[in-house]
């Protein structure tokens, strides 16, 4: 199984929470209607994207999603980026085909889409890829290279297209990506849901968000009002912030809830993302990480990575791609272990 890094099924946090979500936001993206599965999905047209991290500099992965275009013009999709340059391109044509640029000294500013000093076509797609308002499901998968780069072009599922010993890198750039934008660069309208980040493609996956319903066996924390920790960590879709909240005061405390029962019923479970908003209200280093307790007597914490937190709220995440609870060798989560976990927080420090 390829390694997952981030998932983003566009349902856990509204219009307003996009920048929370992304490094960086251009023009005015949304979040609107019409995601698969009844859900929500993320809109971009004239000069609105996001950039998006990844959680290391990565020379090989792979972006997936479910996307939608009216395909009215040629237009930015995908850019891949280091620190300083975007090394890659991929853009959506007038035709419905993906055409792939190699970048040569493209520095950009601001996270925007680079205006190349210098660019080269590697090669395109069969203009079938996209067919305009039709949603499909498509996958980039790239290794980077200078005269050994790969890229793959996955549509629903099956490969579709392909580009070999071709350089990925560009010219006198870092061999390593670091983030990736996506949306669009004119008046193209782009739609993306279910959109995950991994060493490699995983197929057509759909991401589902499950929001707290029950407190758990952790409950140290104090909310902000009244007697249920749950209820003041629940809001759908956009966190609200200082209206309501749980504080963890002290090292070592933990909070811990039961959650909505896995909505893909009967689905295989690729991975679980826990995701907090916080953020610290005095002086002084604080870090906390996402934790989940699994079933037993007694139960058993899984902490992830401590991450500092800052005196505005700030979104910190943490994938579980194996159920902790399965010992080793780790193995994957199913929806009896899903359903009978909790997921919450402890402060580190």
């Amino acid at each position: 199984m390829p390694t997952i890094y981030d998932f983003d099924g566009f349902e856990d946090y509204a219009t307003a929470g996009i920048l929370r979500e992304h490094v960086r936001v251009n023009g005015a993206p949304t979040i609107v209607s019409g995601g698969r599965n009844g859900g929500s999905r993320l809109r971009c047209s004239a000069a609105q994207w996001v950039c998006r991290a990844f959680p290391s500099a990565l020379t090989e992965f792979c972006i997936s999603g479910y996307f939608e275009s009216n395909v009215a013009a040629t237009s930015h999709f995908l850019g891949f980026r280091n620190a300083l340059y975007e090394s890659l391109q991929a853009r959506l044509a007038s035709d419905g085909s993906l055409a792939f640029y190699v970048c040569w000294s493209s520095i950009y500013a601001g996270g925007d889409f680079g205006d190349n000093v210098g660019y080269a076509l590697l090669g395109a797609t069969p203009s079938a890829l996209f067919v305009a308002n039709e949603p499909v499901h498509v996958a980039v998968e790239v290794l980077l290279g200078a005269t050994t780069g790969e890229i793959h072009v996955y549509r629903n599922g099956v490969l579709f297209y392909q580009l070999l010993n071709v350089n990925t890198n560009g010219s006198g750039l870092t061999p390593t990506i670091t983030n990736f934008l996506l949306g669009s660069k004119t008046t193209a309208v782009i739609y993306a849901d279910d959109v995950i980040v991994s060493s490699a493609s995983v197929g057509d996956r759909r991401v589902d968000s499950h929001f707290p319903t029950a407190d758990g066996d952790h409950q140290d924390g104090t909310p902000s009002t009244g007697s249920d920790h749950y209820a003041v960590v629940d809001e759908a879709p956009e966190p609200n912030d200082d209206t309501d909240y749980v504080t963890l005061a002290t090292a070592d405390d933990r909070e811990s809830y039961g959650c909505e029962a896995f909505k893909n019923s009967g689905a295989t479970i690729d991975a679980v993302m826990v995701v907090l908003d916080a953020k610290k209200t005095d002086a002084g280093t604080a870090t906390l990480a996402a934790s989940v307790r699994t079933p037993g007597s007694p139960g058993a914490d899984f902490d992830g990575t401590a991450v500092g937190v800052s005196t505005s709220y700030g979104r910190q995440k943490e994938v579980y791609q194996w159920d902790p609870a399965s010992g080793s060798p780790a193995a994957a989560w199913d929806e009896a272990g899903f359903n009978a976990a909790e997921f919450g927080a402890v402060k580190v420090a």
